[in-house]
């Protein structure tokens, strides 16, 4: 290891600042290169080297030492603001239902990536902020930029169904919060993060991707982005978040080894459990291999993942948006590498409670002798007319089956039912009439009602589209409550001119045919 009087030796002209970083970031290579396996004599000139790289004498250059390592991300160490920075890819959010303070909500890609750059500048914090009470707050706050910020967020972009970014993390003030997660960090360890958020929330119930949510939300503004240290977040690394590369976490843990495998998965609230005997001291390395195998299986929208191993096949996960299937696979295994045997077949899983009555364990087992020729036939006869489901590989599987699995497993022959057209009755050409003189009544009503209403009414109140686009009853309502203007009333006899006297005022209008003397 290095210190600051050996800096002159290695790189001239560099203030006491710089050489402190020049330090750090030699000091760092050599530990990652000597972990990895590397002797001293072959470290020490490459950290040399990656430090003179990056702590240059023009603080305005941005020399970058990159660390990828086969595993999983990349680390890139750079000087920002004449500081030493970590940039690492984090997965902030992926569209789908995630649970966390408000319940389960759907976050839509096109809503939280409407504004990729509003997402830039947001502060890195350890762990989300709260108050006294326990809740949460902005983290865009002075005493929490002291004391939980760790860098800020830059380079968001859209990709796919994902919300992606760098996370600039500052090493002086992981090294003094967190000095676990930098250690994480360098070890290119999956990490968990969490989004935290001010949004709105339409209510609206439903499902997506069989999960249910309770309101989706919208209208984001970006507050601040959460390592955890402890929790998991709502948009998990099983999900798809996280500070990681794009495949799936479990994917990644899945090729730890040992303890380090026990405890990624016990982080995550799992257990670990041996699936198969380990005494075998390649057994390990046959996992490997079938991880290498399942990752190449994987695309964009796709990812696989181990379920069980055993000497001769292996069982695993396949996954995408449309859900989760399940595979059985033969293999050989010789010389580190894992060949597949056969075609993949879709298996479920079945758990079985028997006693331990020894007798009624050996009359099943004379069953199923007495009942081979029978389940030979049935499997015989499903190779042949599954129309390729099921081929010669398929038998070894077929074979372990009972007669009652084979017969579901045959194909069943589709009925196709043939419609019945139903002929609808005609009207006569006397019932149309009818139907035709009821409607043109119906609508010279409608029309009257109309003209009075415009008639007792305020010019402009209405207008006859508006009334004719009413409901009869709705209109009727209206026209009676209009006052209407009272007409002449005309007492004549069909319509007759009124009999008018035109003699004295004083002369008695007598009927037809009455004298009055």
């Amino acid at each position: 290891m290095w210190d600051i009087n050996d800096v002159d030796k290695h790189k001239k002209g560099l203030s006491d600042k710089k050489k402190k970083q020049w330090v750090r970031i030699a000091n760092a290579v050599l530990a990652k290169c000597m972990k990895d396996g590397g002797t001293d004599e072959e470290c020490a000139p490459k950290a040399i080297k990656q430090a003179n790289g990056v702590v240059n004498t023009n603080s305005g250059e941005y020399a970058i030492y990159k660390n990828k390592p086969d595993s999983d991300y990349e680390v890139t160490l750079t000087v920002h603001q004449e500081k030493p920075y970590y940039i690492v890819p984090v997965v902030m959010m992926v569209e789908g239902v995630h649970s966390g303070s408000h319940g389960p909500l759907l976050h839509k890609i096109d809503e939280l990536g409407k504004i990729p750059a509003a997402w830039n500048g947001i502060p890195v914090v350890i762990d989300h902020p709260e108050d006294k009470d326990g809740t949460p707050i902005s983290a865009n706050a002075p005493d929490v930029i002291d004391n939980r910020s760790v860098g800020k967020v830059y380079n968001t972009t859209v990709d796919g169904l994902k919300l992606k970014a760098e996370a600039w993390l500052d090493e002086d003030k992981l090294n003094e919060i967190a000095p676990e997660i930098l250690q994480d960090i360098l070890n290119n360890k999956l990490i968990e993060v969490s989004v935290g958020v001010f949004s709105e929330e339409q209510d609206e119930e439903g499902t997506w991707n069989g999960e249910e949510y309770k309101a989706v939300a919208y209208n984001y503004r970006p507050d601040h982005l959460a390592i955890l240290t402890e929790f998991v977040g709502a948009c998990s690394c099983k999900d798809g978040c996280g500070i990681r590369t794009n495949k799936d976490s479990m994917e990644a843990e899945l090729t730890l080894s040992g303890k380090d495998l026990a405890l990624a998965l016990n982080r995550k609230g799992l257990s670990f459990v041996e699936i198969c005997s380990n005494a075998d001291a390649s057994f390990r390395e046959r996992m490997d291999a079938a991880y290498m195998v399942l990752r190449s299986f994987e695309t964009r929208d796709t990812y696989c993942y181990l379920e069980e191993m055993y000497d001769s096949y292996l069982v695993y996960v396949k996954s995408s948006s449309d859900g989760a299937k399940m595979y059985k696979q033969d293999y050989s295994y010789e010389s580190g590498k894992i060949e597949l045997v056969g075609n993949p077949v879709e298996v479920h899983r079945k758990v079985e409670y028997v006693t331990n009555n020894l007798s009624t364990n050996k009359k099943e087992v004379n069953m199923s002798k007495e009942c081979a020729p029978c389940i030979k036939a049935k499997v015989d006869d499903l190779i042949a007319n599954s129309q390729g489901r099921w081929t010669e590989d398929d038998r070894e599987f077929l074979q372990t089956c009972s007669e009652a699995q084979l017969d579901k497993m045959k194909p069943t022959e589709v009925v196709k039912e043939v419609e019945k057209k139903i002929e609808v009755n005609k009207l006569t050409p006397q019932q149309e009439a009818d139907l035709a003189f009821v409607a043109n009544m119906r609508a010279e009503k409608k029309r009257t009602m109309i003209s009075e209403i415009q008639a007792n009414t305020e010019q402009g109140t209405w207008t006859d589209d508006v009334l004719g686009k009413m409901d009869d009853d709705v209109l009727s309502r209206i026209h009676k409550s209009v006052g209407k203007k009272e007409a002449p009333v005309d007492y004549s006899l069909g319509g007759a001119a009124p009999v008018i006297n035109a003699g004295s005022p004083d002369e008695i209008l007598t009927p037809a045919g009455i004298d009055i003397e």
